[in-house]
């Protein structure tokens, strides 16, 4: 290969022949040209490659490794290219994510397990606090007005596995945060969300996911019986949340009563008036009346004793859902790896 063959490698194709690599998880690929690149560059430095990817992201070659979620391909990057970690998390700062937010979001086990021991390296102690932003209670026995604020909220990468029902990576996290003397809020299993006021045990609860409530109550210990910033407890906040989730809403209230023992008295009006799924109302009615209260769904609703103003609702991205790999790269989901064209033959 010519001078001219290598400087047009370096100045015109070298960006575009990674990117490819990356995003078909070409990692054999990569590495030979990784070789090429060193042996006939020693001056090259990945860390000046930058990928944009939306308006707000732009990523280096580490970075597009995370989006895509391929641990071969990370530790090619990082390893053998000298990919840098820290600049890459300041990359991710600006579009106000974590690779351990995208990791956790989209479920990329293996990958999780090779970025822990980095993201604890470069993990440094916060020393300022946030302020406590007070919302208003979403009990209102005399609303006249249902309005609904949009606010930002900011759950953590564990909160986000919770919220997305990977028990798998809430697992290694867990796993992970035993030996440690102090958790990183990031990945404790039991850290609050200062807006909602929500931890892992009641985000799982919003989603009515019978498997992850159990895994968190039985494998984590995690509390199930805080009061959030809405006045909710967990019972509530299922009742909210089977609006839209409702397959699972009688498994997962039944295990809440018998299993967990969280108050089902507290706030039973909204509850019973929330709930949608048709053994959930019996089966709460029931209870309630193991308990000297006789009410029905059907007549409290006609009587208007309680008329819950619309809660408090999460800007749709600010949790980092914006980041999920099908957002990230739609052309991938329409093409086969074997789709592009594109991909040059670095070895002729």
């Amino acid at each position: 290969m010519g001078c001219c063959e290598v400087k047009e490698i370096q100045n015109l194709e070298v960006e575009e022949r990674i990117r490819t690599c990356i995003e078909t998880g070409n990692s054999e690929s990569l590495k030979t040209l990784c070789k090429l690149i060193t042996y006939k560059n020693k001056s090259f430095d990945v860390n000046t490659i930058r990928f944009r990817i939306d308006d707000k992201l732009i990523v280096n070659p580490l970075g597009l490794t995370v989006l895509v979620g391929d641990e071969k391909l990370f530790n090619i990057i990082l390893q053998d290219m000298g990919g840098d970690f820290d600049l890459m998390e300041s990359l991710f700062d600006e579009a106000q994510t974590t690779g351990l937010s995208i990791i956790c979001l989209n479920n990329y086990l293996v990958l999780l397990q090779a970025y822990l021991p980095l993201f604890m390296n470069s993990k440094k102690q916060e020393t300022s606090s946030k302020p406590q932003i007070k919302i208003r209670e979403t009990l209102n026995l005399d609303a006249k007005e249902e309005l609904e604020k949009i606010i930002p909220c900011t759950y953590t990468p564990m909160q986000l596995a919770v919220e997305n029902g990977h028990v798998g990576i809430v697992n290694i996290l867990k796993s992970y945060t035993c030996n440690l003397t102090l958790i990183p809020s990031e990945i404790d299993i039991d850290y609050i969300e200062e807006i909602t006021g929500n931890n892992s045990a009641l985000i799982s609860c919003k989603c009515n996911n019978y498997k992850m409530i159990k895994f968190l109550h039985c494998q984590c210990n995690a509390d199930f019986n805080i009061i959030n910033n809405f006045s909710e407890n967990a019972i509530n906040v299922l009742a909210i949340g089977s609006k839209e989730n409702r397959a699972e809403t009688f498994n997962c209230l039944e295990y809440l009563i018998e299993k967990v023992g969280v108050d089902f008295l507290y706030n039973y009006q909204e509850t019973l008036i929330l709930l949608k799924e048709p053994r959930a109302v019996c089966y709460f009615e029931q209870k309630l009346y193991s308990k000297g209260i006789v009410v029905n769904k059907l007549e409290l609703e006609a009587e208007a004793i309680v008329r819950p103003a619309k809660r408090t609702a999460c800007a749709k991205y600010e949790t980092g859902n914006r980041f999920t790999f099908t957002r990230m790269f739609p052309e991938l989901i329409r093409n086969s790896r074997e789709g592009f064209d594109n991909i040059l033959d670095i070895d002729n």
